[in-house]
């Protein structure tokens, strides 16, 4: 029967508090502090993953080689002094705390120049933060599917009041006067957490743009003292008929570190994007277990195949299982099948787990107190705080002593 061990418990009262394996370390000037919320497990591999590249021709690009292009708007709507810079250089306050301030220019032409907003550059609170930049009308009436990419990196800082929480938006329009949301670079993050540098951004605006001879851009930063957005090489392009995509998060399990004798089966789970303008049918993942590095293959196997993805969907969730028989690094290679898949590059991710003698890790793992166990959460502001892990097999447990729970405050 399946148990459940809970360990490291506190009780906190009133004041924001997690687990980390990072340091914190103040920004000087600008008193923030933040932390390396990355798991040590992912800091120290680095490991191929799907590329960005994309299998259409662009009918309209802008890489802002030549600054803010002639034509868009640049609106500071707060009056707080602070709009929407073109820069090479990345932001005004460089950061101490090891989180890039500006964006790369791996696979971008951020070398030529890039657009930013930079909050943190107030360097006080300024009581809000909305400024909009606008592109100029783009002709899309000779292409019926559009698809927008662009690169990104966006670094969230607490939502410091429900009028102006920190947001990255992007929006379309085919009359500057209705705008449809298309794109959330806040979505998913934590406070003091970025998005990748750079992050690849697809979406298919064919319902918006798609025939229309006005299309409009419009890209909305809100914030309050925050970090900063930066994106580049805006472009339109119309959608391949096929192009199945593996979606990024490659999953082995719970646990990115699991005892030899609590190692049950790997549940290995993906999903794949139908990036082109049609359906598509018979799509399936194929799953590859490495064990220390990409040569040697202890595991291949094959999801059941999705019966059909609409042209902007995501499939079910498909997986495999596999029992790791030894302890080291265990790497999952996740490649997605589809006869006809215009673009191959977007189609293969990596996740890892490494299987030791001893010691559990839920480094990946959101915690939500209010979903585990009756009691085990907060009420009237008091509360206990802990981790939950399965234990399969009778064996001794020794609770690490090494529980960091900092907590964040912001400081003026």
């Amino acid at each position: 029967m399946k148990k459940f061990t809970i360990l490291c418990a506190v009780v906190f009262a009133s004041i924001s508090v997690f687990a980390t394996n990072g340091n914190t370390v103040a920004n000087a000037k600008s008193g923030k502090s933040a932390a390396k919320n990355k798991p040590a497990s992912s800091r120290q591999i680095q490991l191929p993953h799907a590329t960005a590249q994309h299998s259409r021709v662009d009918f309209y690009t802008e890489d802002f080689s030549l600054g803010i292009p002639a034509g868009w708007s640049n609106v500071d709507s707060t009056n707080v002094g602070v709009s929407w810079k073109w820069t090479t250089t990345g932001a005004f306050q460089p950061n101490i705390n090891g989180d890039d301030s500006w964006l790369s220019d791996v696979g971008t032409s951020a070398a030529n120049g890039y657009m930013m907003y930079d909050s943190d550059s107030a360097n006080a609170s300024v009581g809000g933060e909305w400024a909009i930049l606008t592109s100029g009308a783009i002709d899309c009436s000779t292409h019926p599917t559009v698809r927008l990419t662009m690169y990104e990196y966006f670094l969230k800082w607490e939502d410091a009041a429900a009028i102006f929480p920190n947001t990255g938006h992007v929006y379309v329009s085919s009359d500057s006067i209705n705008w449809t949301l298309i794109h959330a670079a806040e979505t998913g993050l934590a406070n003091n957490v970025g998005t990748a540098n750079p992050s690849f951004v697809s979406a298919n605006i064919s319902a918006e743009a798609g025939g229309q001879s006005t299309v409009y851009l419009k890209f909305v930063f809100t914030g309050d003292w925050s970090w900063y957005w930066m994106f580049d090489d805006v472009s339109l392009g119309e959608l391949p008929a096929a192009d199945a995509a593996i979606i990024d998060d490659g999953f082995i399990g719970e646990y990115p570190e699991i005892p030899i004798n609590q190692a049950e089966a790997f549940k290995m789970e993906g999903r794949v994007l139908n990036n082109g303008g049609s359906d598509i049918t018979n799509v399936s993942i194929n799953f590859d277990v490495f064990l220390g590095d990409l040569t040697n293959n202890v595991f291949t196997g094959t999801s059941n195949a999705a019966a059909i993805i609409a042209a902007g969907d995501t499939s079910p969730v498909l997986s495999g299982t596999y029992v790791p028989t030894d302890t080291g690094l265990y790497i999952l290679r996740q490649v997605v099948v589809l006869a006809g898949d215009a673009n191959g590059a977007n189609d293969t991710t990596f996740s890892v787990v490494y299987v030791n003698d001893s010691v559990y890790a839920r480094d990946f793992t959101d915690f939500d107190a209010s979903g585990y166990l009756g009691g085990f959460g907060f009420t009237g502001g008091m509360g206990t705080l802990g981790q939950i892990f399965h234990v399969y097999q009778v064996h001794n447990l020794l609770p690490l002593q090494d529980f960091r729970c900092p907590y964040r405050r912001r400081q003026y």
